[in-house]
C-alpha cells in the first residue's frame, strides 16, 4: 500500500468517523430526527471496518490518521458547516499534514548490536544506528515494537544474548531440516532454508541446533482455539480464530536441555528472542513446574495457514499468561539457555 492508497483510505475513515458523530449532534442539539442515529450507527460502523484495513493496528498508525483527521475536520467546518477557516486553521492543517507525512514517510534507524558495531556497519555505523527503511514499508506500517531486522549469524546471535564461547559448545543434532550451530561471528552465506525461517536454539544446552519450520512440525503438534491476545493494560491488540505450534520444552528438550543436573536446571533461564531484538524469559520452574509450560509454543500455524508476514516465519506465545501480549514474540529466531 502506497502513500497515496493509505491517504486515501485515511480521508475515507475520517469521512465515516465524523459523519457518525455529526449526525447525532444535529439530534441532540438542533432538534433534528431520532432517525438520523441510523445512518449515524451504520457511518461508525462503517469506521470500525475501515480501521480494520488500517496497515496496522499501530501507534504510529493512529498518529498518522490524527493529522489527516484534522484537515478533514477543518474541510467539513467549511463545507457543512458554512463556516470559513481562518488562516491558522490552514496553517495548522498544514502543520498536522506535514507530521502525517513524516511519521509515514521517515526513514527508521535502529541501534545496532554489539556484534554489528564489531564488523563495522556500512550505513550508518558510525553513529551508533542503521537504516531499515521507511516507517510505511511492504504494504503496512512498521510497528514500534517489531521492526524488522537482519538475521545475525549464529555466532552473532549467541555473543549479542550475552552467552561466552563455552555456553555456546556443542554438537548438532542428527535430524532433518535441523541446521547445525556455528559459533563464529563472522558474516556467512545464509543457509537453505534462509536464516529468518530458522530457530536457533544455543546456550546452556548439550546440542545447539537451528530448526527450520519442517522440524517443529515433525515435534508433537499443539492447538490453540480462539486466543485473545491483551497487551499488559488489558487492550485487545489481536483477536485469532487458531493457532498450532510445539511446545517450547520440546524445542529444549530436543536439544538435551532436560539432560543437564537437576541443580543446574532449577538456575536455568530462557531467554527468546525475536529478530527486532523483543525478548520473553521463562524460567525453568515456569516451563517444567507450572501450567506455563503446557502452552507455552513456538508458533508456526494461524487459522490453517502460515503466519502472516509481519509475524514472521515463527513466533511464541505463552497462552496461560494471564495476559498474552508481554510474552507474544514476533519474529522468534533464537532461544538462548543462560545460568546466573
Amino acid at each position: 500500500m502506497d502513500l497515496l492508497k493509505t491517504f486515501a483510505l485515511f480521508v475515507a475513515t475520517a469521512l465515516a468517523e465524523i459523519i457518525g458523530c455529526y449526525l447525532p449532534y444535529l439530534w441532540l442539539r438542533q432538534g433534528h430526527s431520532a432517525w438520523l442515529l441510523l445512518p449515524a450507527a451504520v457511518s461508525l460502523a462503517l469506521f470500525a471496518w475501515l480501521l480494520t484495513l488500517h496497515p496496522t493496528a499501530a501507534g504510529r498508525v493512529y498518529a498518522a490518521y490524527g493529522g489527516v483527521y484534522i484537515g478533514v475536520a477543518v474541510l467539513w467546518l467549511w463545507a457543512v458547516d458554512k463556516v470559513q477557516p481562518s488562516v491558522t486553521d490552514w496553517v495548522g492543517v498544514g502543520v498536522s499534514l506535514l507530521g502525517m507525512f513524516i511519521i509515514m514517510a521517515g526513514p527508521r534507524l535502529v541501534r545496532l548490536t554489539p556484534c554489528e558495531r564489531r564488523q563495522g556497519h556500512r550505513i550508518g555505523g558510525r553513529f551508533g544506528f542503521r537504516y531499515v527503511g521507511r516507517n510505511i514499508a511492504q504494504s503496512h506500517f512498521v510497528d514500534e515494537a517489531h521492526t524488522p531486522a537482519r538475521i545475525a549469524p549464529a555466532g552473532c546471535a549467541a555473543q549479542n544474548a550475552g552467552l561466552s564461547p563455552a555456553d555456546h559448545r556443542g554438537t548438532p543434532m542428527s535430524l532433518d531440516a535441523v541446521v547445525p550451530v556455528e559459533p563464529r561471528c563472522a558474516a556467512s552465506e545464509s543457509p537453505n532454508p534462509p536464516a529468518s525461517a530458522l530457530l536457533h536454539v544455543l546456550g546452556g544446552v548439550p546440542r545447539p541446533a537451528a530448526f527450520a519450520r519442517e522440524a517443529l512440525e515433525r515435534m508433537a503438534r499443539h492447538d490453540l482455539g480462539p486466543t485473545q491476545v491483551l497487551c499488559y493494560s488489558g487492550r485487545a491488540v489481536a483477536q485469532v480464530d487458531s493457532y498450532a505450534g510445539a511446545r517450547l520444552v520440546d524445542v529444549l528438550d530436543a536439544c538435551g536441555f532436560s539432560e543437564r543436573p537437576r541443580s543446574e536446571l532449577k538456575r536455568c533461564v530462557v531467554v527468546a528472542l525475536g529478530d527486532d531484538g523483543y525478548q520473553a524469559i521463562f524460567s525453568w520452574n515456569e516451563l517444567y513446574n507450572s501450567t506455563i509450560g503446557e502452552k507455552a509454543l513456538v508458533l508456526y500455524e494461524k487459522n490453517g495457514g502460515p503466519l502472516e508476514p509481519h509475524l514472521g516465519a515463527l513466533c511464541l506465545i505463552s497462552a496461560n499468561d494471564a495476559r498474552l501480549g508481554p510474552r507474544h514474540l514476533r519474529g522468534l529466531s533464537q532461544i538462548a539457555v543462560k545460568m546466573p
